[in-house]
């Protein structure tokens, strides 16, 4: 004797209805044709997101890391003060944008190796990075205060290449948004 199976719910109308097997999924043959429209629809989207994804140059990898790198940046220092100034500037009530950088003490353009150095990238308020050049020299002070002078020593040292592979790159924006998601979650 066959077992009558449970009333399921059409995955197109979502009405309860009494599947013939344990593979239907939709009550009717114009909600299966509905249903195979949605799955054709997601997996053109899929295939041209991995087309387009393919496409990518290495300098959009790079930039597309930055974004990440930055916002992980500014989180892990949201209760630190500007490296450099060490004001407290308060976010609330800002209708768009953010006041506060991803800063680095030697510059992406100067030291490119260190684009995404930890050490080398902390909050930063937008006058001091961007009206001040950085304001270097009070960045200095804070960054030995922060790490220690060997450590910036260390930095200032380092001339190493900077070239990354797609691979690494992507690596490291998926490290990234797995740390932003963590600080979040905190």
């Amino acid at each position: 004797m066959k077992k009558k199976l449970k009333q399921k719910k059409c995955r197109a109308c979502k009405d309860l209805f009494q599947p013939q097997n344990g593979f239907h999924v939709a009550c009717t043959p114009k909600c299966a044709i509905a249903l195979a429209k949605i799955k054709a629809e997601k997996t053109k989207d899929k295939e041209f997101r991995q087309r387009k994804e393919a496409l990518k140059s290495r300098g959009d990898w790079i930039k597309e890391l930055q974004v990440v790198f930055n916002k992980y940046i500014r989180l892990r220092d949201k209760d630190l003060p500007c490296i450099s100034c060490q004001n407290i500037t308060n976010d609330d009530n800002l209708g768009k944008g953010s006041r506060w950088d991803a800063g680095h003490y030697l510059s992406r353009g100067a030291r490119a190796n260190l684009r995404f150095n930890e050490d080398n990238t902390n909050k930063q308020c937008v006058r001091c990075n961007l009206e001040m050049s950085g304001n270097v020299g009070e960045y200095r002070i804070n960054l030995i205060k922060k790490i220690g002078v060997e450590r910036v020593e260390k930095l200032e040292t380092d001339y190493s290449e900077a070239r990354w592979t797609i691979d690494q790159l992507k690596a490291l924006k998926e490290l990234y948004k797995l740390r932003i998601k963590n600080l979040e979650s905190e």
